[in-house]
């Protein structure tokens, strides 16, 4: 499935799959968030008229992300992903939680090992 062929009223069991923008103005009982690391979430080439106008808008899509669940939200992040970019098979990226993460107030978050 892609993104945006889903039917407008899918299946209350089902799951649904959606980018940030699209998740506006809906809730779930629970939510998962997967690539809260830097270069996804604040994301590498997000752009404003300055840099601090990128980073506002990139912390509102933050929160409308997080905001999105009623009961349970799941945050998650690689530390490493495999390169994209051209680079030799295999290669590797270490990659780094997103700095939202130190945000978020610490009697909320319990960190999985």
């Amino acid at each position: 499935m892609h993104l945006g062929e889903a039917d407008p009223e899918p299946d209350q069991h089902a799951v649904s799959l959606l980018t940030v923008h699209a998740a506006k103005g809906r809730e779930w009982p629970v939510v998962f968030l997967v690539g809260v690391e830097e270069g996804l979430l604040p994301h590498t080439l997000s752009h404003g008229p300055s840099e601090a106008d990128a980073d506002d808008e990139e912390r509102r899509l933050t929160y409308v992300a997080l905001s999105r669940c009623q009961v349970m939200l799941y945050l998650t992040y690689c530390e490493t992903r495999r390169r994209t970019d051209g680079a030799p098979a295999g290669s590797l990226d270490m990659r780094k939680p997103s700095r939202y993460l130190r945000a978020l107030p610490p009697n909320l978050v319990h960190v999985a090992s």
